[in-house]
C-alpha cells in the first residue's frame, strides 16, 4: 500500500524485485551453529566463527563464496557472529579461568548481604566504610582465551579454561621473556571510599607480594593517621593477613571499626571495581623499571574521578540486593 503497486506486478516479467536480496546466512543456520557451540569441548569454542561454520557443516551458496579462494566455503567471520548472536545471544568472550561458586559460599554471601543491609540499610550509612586491597603491577600480560557462549553462562564447567595453578599458558619463548620482564614488579596498599583515595606502597619480603601479619600491622597505624578525625570503618577481604588475631587486636585497641567481607566475594568491594579500569588506564604507558612503575601508578591513581567513585559507594545497598534477589549468591557483574 505504501509503494502505490499491485502486489502482482513484482513477479511479473520485465518489473524490478524490490524486496531486496535474501539474507545470506538464514535464522535457522545460525540457530545450528549456536547449538552446535552450546555443545562443543571447550577447545572447539576458541575456534574462529569460519571454521565453527565448516564444523556445524552449514552450506554456503556458490555465489557467496569469496572471489580470492575459490575453494572457500565459508561466510565473513562478521556476518556469522552477528547472525549468532541474533538469535542466540552467543558472543565471544574472555574464558573464566574459575568455576562457579559452591552452593556453600553462595549461601553465606546472601547471608552476610542480608547482615549489612540490615546494619547499613541505605547508602548514607555506606559513606563512611573505606574498602582496602592489595594490588600487584607488573608489566606483563595476561593470556586467556576468548570463546563464544552465551549471557550469563561464564562459570559452566565447559566454558571454563583449565590449565595448571589456574594461570593461561606461556611456555613460548617469547612468553619466558615476557615472564623476566615480570620480575620488575611492585605492591600498593590502596583505600576508596566516599571523599577518600590513599595509597602506599609496601614490601612484604616474599616475591608474591602476598601480604603478611607484619607487614599490615606497620601499614595500618599509616591509615589511620589518614583517617584521623573520621568516623571510618575499614573492609577487609578475608585473606589470612588482615583475620589474624593481632590484626583484629589492633584495630579494636586503635577504635578502628571494621567489616570482614565474605570468602570469595571480590565483587563486593568497591576497590575491586576499580581495579580494572586503574590497570587499563596505568598499562597505556610502557614501563620498564618498578619505581617508574610507582610514579605511573600515583599518577593515575591522583587522576581518579571522585564523583565517580562516589555514585558507586551510594549505590552500594543496590549492589548487595542483586547478591540476594538476582543472582542468590552467585557473583555479580561488579
Amino acid at each position: 500500500m505504501a509503494s502505490g503497486r499491485a502486489r502482482w506486478l513484482q513477479n511479473q516479467q520485465d518489473v524490478v524485485d524490490n524486496r531486496g536480496a535474501t539474507r545470506q546466512l538464514t535464522r535457522q543456520q545460525a540457530t545450528l551453529i549456536a547449538e552446535y557451540v552450546d555443545n562443543a569441548e571447550f577447545d572447539e569454542k576458541a575456534l574462529t566463527w569460519e571454521d565453527l561454520q565448516e564444523a556445524a557443516h552449514i552450506p554456503i551458496a556458490h555465489e557467496l563464496r569469496r572471489a580470492s579462494d575459490g575453494n572457500s566455503s565459508t561466510y565473513s567471520s562478521n556476518l556469522i557472529q552477528s547472525r549468532v548472536t541474533e538469535v542466540s545471544g552467543i558472543k565471544t568472550c574472555k574464558a573464566a579461568i574459575k568455576e562457579e561458586l559452591p552452593e556453600a559460599i553462595r549461601t553465606q554471601r546472601v547471608f552476610w548481604a542480608n547482615l549489612q543491609l540490615s546494619a547499613r540499610p541505605n547508602y548514607l550509612f555506606w559513606r563512611d566504610v573505606i574498602w582496602c586491597d592489595e594490588l600487584h603491577w607488573s608489566a606483563g600480560p595476561r593470556y586467556a582465551k576468548r570463546i563464544k557462549r552465551r549471557p550469563n553462562q561464564r562459570f559452566r564447567p565447559e566454558n571454563v579454561q583449565y590449565n595448571a595453578g589456574g594461570r593461561p599458558k606461556n611456555n613460548s619463548e617469547k612468553g619466558q621473556q615476557q615472564n623476566e620482564v615480570c620480575e620488575q614488579k611492585f605492591h600498593i596498599f590502596t583505600v576508596l571510599g566516599y571523599n577518600f583515595a590513599w595509597a602506599i606502597e609496601y614490601d612484604a619480603g616474599n616475591s608474591n607480594g602476598k601480604m603478611n601479619r607484619q607487614t599490615f600491622l606497620k601499614i595500618l597505624p599509616h591509615l589511620r593517621d589518614a583517617v584521623l578525625g573520621q568516623d571510618r570503618v575499614l573492609y577487609m577481604d578475608r585473606d589470612s593477613a588482615h583475620c589474624s588475631p593481632d590484626v583484629l587486636r589492633w584495630l579494636e585497641m586503635n577504635g578502628m571499626e571494621y567489616i570482614l567481607a565474605p570468602p570469595a566475594s571480590p565483587d563486593m568491594s568497591i576497590m575491586e571495581t576499580w581495579v580494572k579500569p586503574i590497570r587499563q588506564r596505568f598499562f597505556r604507558r610502557q614501563m620498564k623499571t618498578a619505581s617508574a612503575g610507582v610514579q605511573r601508578f600515583y599518577e593515575v591513581w591522583q587522576s581518579l574521578d571522585p564523583k565517580k567513585i562516589n555514585r558507586i559507594i551510594d549505590s552500594y545497598p543496590a549492589r548487595l540486593h542483586e547478591v540476594i534477589h538476582v543472582t542468590e549468591g552467585r557473583m555479580t557483574k561488579y
